[in-house]
Order: structure tokens, then sequence, then C-alpha cells
């Protein structure tokens, strides 16, 4: 088996761990506030308001993918293109792994701007759960960002060569390097026969 090159752009899904939750009368404030603005047509200050309330829940939210998946292709948030096999594989096809992830923690890159950062811990099991492949911190994924962006993707690119054919489960735990915070996502998978 070797590891391939991982990229950015970021089944069962656990999320770990996370922030404690915001207290309800918080956001019920920041939506009350908005409402006023926009009534009185103050629409910057309304979206304003809004956006600080999705940022306490943003802040609070266990780390968790609203989406994963094996894709053909991936080119941006949103942007990718579902297997015709779903997670079917040739014998020593790559498998590309499509992740949205939520609630990750931003940290400061000293330049005004922000850095998103997970390390990646890998476990390959039969159907019957017999451990064939396992490392801890199999890949460190940092990416700059300018702002806090919340719409991303992450795609990791594996390549298992010689896996025979069976049924499969990939176990991916995520570590959140700015927040302490933490998911694992379980995809089955398949190796097809040679023909």
């Amino acid at each position: 088996m070797r590891r391939r090159v991982y990229s950015w752009g970021f089944a069962c899904v656990l999320a770990l761990s996370g922030a404690a939750p915001v207290p309800a009368d918080t956001i019920t404030a920041q939506a009350a506030a908005a409402a006023e603005a926009a009534e009185a047509g103050n629409y910057p200050r309304a979206f304003e308001r809004l956006q600080e309330a999705y940022e306490l829940l943003w802040d609070a939210t266990p780390l968790y993918a609203n989406k994963a998946l094996f894709v053909e292709a991936a080119d941006g948030y949103g942007l990718y293109t579902e297997r015709e096999r779903g997670a079917a594989f040739a014998p020593d096809e790559p498998l590309l792994l499509y992740l949205e992830p939520v609630g990750f923690g931003y940290g400061d890159a000293g330049t005004g701007s922000y850095v998103l950062a997970f390390d990646v811990d890998l476990t390959l099991l039969t159907e019957d759960g017999r451990e064939v492949f396992s490392r801890d911190d199999f890949a460190s994924l940092v990416r700059p960002l300018r702002y806090r962006n919340r719409e991303f993707f992450v795609t990791v690119n594996l390549s298992f060569t010689g896996l025979p054919a069976g049924e499969y489960r990939m176990q991916m735990v995520l570590r959140d390097q700015n927040a302490d915070k933490s998911m694992q996502i379980e995809l089955p998978f398949s190796i097809l026969d040679r023909t």
C-alpha cells in the first residue's frame, strides 16, 4: 500500500468532541437585532447581526462533515462529479474522497489571515472488521485563508495498490489543530475482481 498526495479545495460521521452549546437567548437577541435592522431598511446591519449569530453557532458546533462521499472529480465546494459505480472500485483504482467539513476552527496565520489545519488518522478494515492498514497522523492538511470561509471542501486521494477484491470500510479521523474538535468518517467501499 502507498500513500497518495492530498489536495484541498474540503456514510457515517461521528462528532467526537466540540464546544459548549450557545445559549438560545443569545441567538434570539441576534435574530431580533437583525429583524429590527431589516425593518429599518439597514440590510448591511441585519446581515452583520445574522453573521454574528452564525459565528457563535459555528464555533459551538462539533466538527462534522456535511458531505462525505467518493467522487470522480471535485473542482470546488459543491462542484463534484458523483461516481457512476458508487463505492465500487477497480483493482488499483485510486479512491477520491470528497468532504465538506462544518464547525472547524481557524488559526491565526499572523498576517491578518487564517489557517485551517487537520491531522488525519486512517484505518482500513475488511467487512468482518479485520484491520488491513492503520496509521495515526497519516496526513496533515493545512490551508491558508484570507477570510473565515465556511463553504469549504477537502479531497483526499488514496491508492491501495494490491488490495484484494472484497468489501472494506475506511475509517478516517480528522483532528482540528485549531480547536478541540475531531470527527470520524466511515465509508464502505468494495474492490472488484480483476476482469
